[in-house]
């Protein structure tokens, strides 16, 4: 914390900025104590970076200047700077102070990647902010009395529960709400909708603490898409911008539904083409980010670290080359980095292969996923999971397939396309029959296997 002091006549002049306002005297009271104990240097209890964010954006309503800089000087100079960044970018501050109603979840705001943040330069981290509020507005029931209790321990309780996915979620919600462990002083009628919303709720509950463990599998894959597509474009634009424009929309549309199987889609419109290209990049980038970034997963238990060149795999880039290539990405230029060849004990590449889980405990429903986690879901996360209509399950824990649809669903939106039918646009959803097939109400849709124009080669980890 920085450790910056004032002059009596700093306060002096701080308090004459409060008091000048025409404020309810009970805020003004709130302003003039915070005050008196910065003053007498008693007022360094600890406050989260999130605490401080709603107190500077607070003064800066108010216009009171010498407030905002009582609160700044609580920060290091890098949170200070990363601060003057994340109020510069309106869009996204505006996203985060939406949330500031709900005053629980700040208490996982890490300002100090922020500029981590704002440099990946996606517009997705916009929708996950809507989709955290858009959340909390359902389990609060739209009621600013409710919003106002959603305490730090409530959020940290409910904070990546899965009620449809997991019984020993809806078990332990049911058992909090009950014995007052959340939403404490509520009125009974409200905890029993709270209940009720909280159990048919289909996603994995997002907080602002989540966005920053999720922010490390989005750095992976943006540093991917800069790596083997767009290299040296600078940050102008917006990542899904940069790569709209290396993009030519394809003569026949494809969607991939598992490895090397892949539905042909006519009569699209460009945008519904480009939406479908977009998801299955990053589909893909989920499925194969270790042989396109050295990157591993996450350690299991008594597993050792693998090298980066026991994971990167250049079978697997130039098979991201051909598929975004029938996508419609043109290069401009190819990445002829070549990898290493690796010497280490086989062993130690099988090592995830024998993994095995039943589900994914809370800690591991975010961020970077975990070896086991990974071998179950890359063979499963394609556009037909995306779409899938889910039911309540009944297994104890989410499985990963699950983790990383969400994941998909709250950065990328659900997946939809427009039809255009005698130039009247429709638009229809793809969705999963009950015998997991692909159905889609369209003209002449096509299944192949592709062998000719897509070589599966194996990736190693």
């Amino acid at each position: 914390m920085a450790s910056t002091k004032f002059s009596d006549s700093f306060f002096l002049a701080a308090r004459a900025e409060i008091e000048s306002l025409d404020l309810h005297h009970e805020i003004v009271d709130e302003l003039v104590g915070v005050l008196r104990l910065e003053q007498e240097h008693i007022g360094h209890q600890s406050f989260s970076d999130g605490e401080i964010y709603l107190k500077i954006v607070e003064a800066k309503i108010f216009g009171l200047e010498k407030y905002i800089q009582i609160w700044q000087a609580r920060l290091s100079s890098r949170k200070q700077t990363s601060l003057k960044s994340l109020l510069g970018r309106k869009k996204i501050s505006d996203a985060f102070n939406e949330l500031r109603v709900f005053s629980g979840l700040w208490k996982g705001l890490e300002l100090g990647n922020i500029s981590d943040l704002l440099a990946l330069h996606l517009k997705e981290i916009i929708h996950y902010l809507r989709h955290i509020k858009s959340v909390w507005d359902k389990i609060t029931q739209g009621k600013d009395a409710l919003k106002r209790a959603v305490c730090p321990k409530t959020v940290q309780f409910l904070q990546l529960r899965a009620p449809a996915a997991s019984t020993a979620d809806r078990k332990s919600i049911i058992h909090a709400i009950r014995y007052g462990t959340i939403f404490q002083g509520v009125l009974e009628n409200d905890k029993r909708a709270i209940t009720r919303t909280l159990l048919n709720l289909t996603v994995i509950i997002p907080t602002i603490k989540t966005l920053h463990k999720n922010q490390k599998l989005i750095e992976i894959g943006v540093k991917i898409l800069k790596d083997t597509i767009l290299f040296d474009k600078g940050p102008r634009t917006t990542i899904r911008q940069a790569l709209r424009e290396e993009w030519t929309p394809p003569r026949d549309m494809r969607i991939e539904t598992k490895e090397g199987q892949f539905l042909s889609l006519h009569n699209l419109t460009p945008s519904a083409q480009w939406e479908l290209t977009y998801q299955q990049i990053w589909l893909f980038i989920l499925r194969d980010f270790p042989g396109l970034s050295g990157t591993a997963p996450r350690l299991d238990s008594r597993k050792k670290p693998l090298q980066s060149c026991c994971i990167r795999d250049s079978a697997t880039k130039r098979r991201f080359s051909r598929f975004t290539a029938h996508l419609g990405i043109v290069k401009s230029k190819k990445n002829t980095e070549i990898s290493a060849k690796c010497t280490h004990c086989t062993s130690v590449h099988h090592a995830v292969t024998n993994s095995s889980a039943d589900g994914e405990i809370r800690d591991r429903r975010c961020g970077r996923p975990f070896y086991s986690s990974y071998m179950q879901y890359k063979s499963e996360l394609y556009l037909p999971t995306l779409a899938k209509t889910l039911t309540r399950s009944y297994n104890e824990l989410p499985t990963s397939t699950y983790v990383l649809r969400d994941f998909m669903l709250s950065f990328f939106g659900p997946t939809s396309i427009s039809v255009r039918t005698n130039e009247k646009p429709l638009k229809h959803s793809i969705f999963i029959s009950d015998e997991d097939t692909l159905s889609e109400s369209i003209t002449s849709p096509r299944v192949s296997s592709d062998d000719d124009d897509v070589v599966e080669e194996s990736a190693s980890l």
